[in-house]
């Protein structure tokens, strides 16, 4: 054994019962009893002392790399999105055009909200942002076409 071993051994080597009643046996730091009690680590190429550990678990694909799919938002945005479009239209068609306008807009808004949390249900997303978007385009047609109407008359 050489000089380098050794003192592996006698410094970071753990003390097995083998060991510790040889060196209490002989009294020296180091004896035959300790060498030959740690062949089998010597020959399956691993420093003399060193102790088997259990092999770590395989860490699972696409953990921390972005790749898993964010968790989904709040489906009320969704359903609420779509509800505000459908009163749009009903609002323009029977009730108020500049209620009808509000309602559009918060439509998409809500609609906006909603994609950027990744909330479920994206076709009621989308339903109701194009109903928020029918909704302020119709009725600034139907406003644009009532003004003409009334330049016609000569009111304006």
């Amino acid at each position: 054994m050489s000089l380098d071993q050794s003192e592996y051994t006698e410094s970071t080597a753990p003390v097995t019962a083998a060991t510790a009643g040889a060196q209490a046996s002989s009294g020296a730091v180091e004896s035959e009893a300790t060498v030959a009690a740690e062949p089998e680590a010597a020959s399956a190429g691993e420093p003399v002392g060193a102790e088997t550990r259990p092999e770590p678990e395989p860490v699972e694909e696409g953990l921390g790399t972005g790749a898993e799919e964010p968790a989904p938002g709040n489906p009320g945005l969704s359903i609420a999105t779509i509800i505000f479009g459908v009163v749009g239209v009903i609002l323009a068609l029977w009730v108020s055009w500049i209620l009808s306008v509000i309602a559009g807009i918060v439509a998409i808004v809500l609609g906006r909200m909603a994609s950027r949390q990744n909330a479920p249900y994206p076709r009621a997303i989308l339903a109701g942002k194009v109903l928020g978007v029918i909704c302020i385009f119709a009725n600034a047609f139907m406003v644009f076409t009532y003004v003409a109407y009334l330049m016609s008359l000569g009111v304006f």
